[in-house]
């Protein structure tokens, strides 16, 4: 995946992303609120451990290079990345040491 030079909009994220190696969704909402089903919090070191349904809220972080927007789901916050596959935009969520390689790729559901 290499890196998305074009900056995270609203416009750009708000939608339906579907885990494309990973049974899970992330609904981003126009008015910054959040819904997941299946996302990852937890891992053991090569696969996704643990997972939650939940509502929540995001906001982009204009900061972070790559683009990042934070999502806070119960008292808990955690960064979902960007990047592009070709033309498309991929959102991501690691899952624990980073350095593991455990992670959910999310698409943008094509009726969006």
């Amino acid at each position: 995946m290499a890196e998305d030079k074009t900056p995270l909009t609203d416009s750009r994220v708000v939608g339906t992303w579907n885990g494309t190696n990973c049974p899970a969704t992330l609904t981003l909402n126009a008015d910054h609120s959040a819904r997941v089903t299946g996302f990852p919090v937890d891992s053991d070191g090569s696969k996704v451990t643990k997972t939650m349904v939940g509502d929540g809220s995001w906001k982009l972080d204009p900061a972070t290079a790559p683009q990042r927007l934070s999502l806070t789901l119960g008292s808990g916050g955690h960064e979902v990345g960007s990047g592009k596959d070709g033309n498309t935009t991929v959102l991501y969520v690691t899952v624990g040491d980073p350095d593991d390689g455990v992670a959910c790729r999310y698409l943008r559901s094509s009726s969006e």
